[in-house]
């Protein structure tokens, strides 16, 4: 992590599925609707209406004087998390954000994160990008506690 991006993160907090809908709006509105389709995200809402689903819809955001700058939304299934999209309204709130909620699930037993495709900011802070069958491997063996 970068030395300049440490004393910002006191000044953020990370709240867990808070505002899932809101984040989910937000990151259509940042990014469109092209893979974000309607049918898409009435599934997600169907999903996290089940009782005890099996892959569970989860948000993330980050929060300064109570104002949410920054949030993800994807889904969590066994020990895994996959992003789905993100966003942030406010300089480097986006990065506080990712490194606020990979502590959160490191805490709480995650095996790993799938960050999605691989982007240069993205690798910029650790991500990795690994072969598709391996991550198949891994993912199979996570998901199942």
């Amino acid at each position: 992590m970068k030395k300049s991006l440490k004393p910002l993160l006191s000044r953020y907090e990370l709240g867990v599925d808070r505002d899932f809908e809101w984040i989910m709006n937000r990151c259509v509105e940042i990014h469109g609707d092209d893979w974000l389709t309607a049918p898409l995200r009435e599934n997600i809402r169907l999903i996290r209406g089940l009782d005890k689903p099996r892959v569970r819809p989860v948000s993330f955001g980050v929060y300064r004087n109570g104002e949410l700058k920054a949030g993800e939304f994807g889904v969590v299934a066994g020990r895994v998390y996959t992003s789905y999209s993100g966003y942030y309204d406010e300089d480097n709130a986006g990065t506080v954000q990712m490194i606020l909620m990979t502590r959160y699930l490191r805490d709480r037993g995650f095996a790993f994160l799938d960050l999605g495709m691989p982007l240069d900011y993205k690798n910029a802070l650790g991500a990795r990008n690994i072969e598709p069958r391996y991550f198949v491997e891994l993912f199979r063996k996570a998901r199942k506690r």
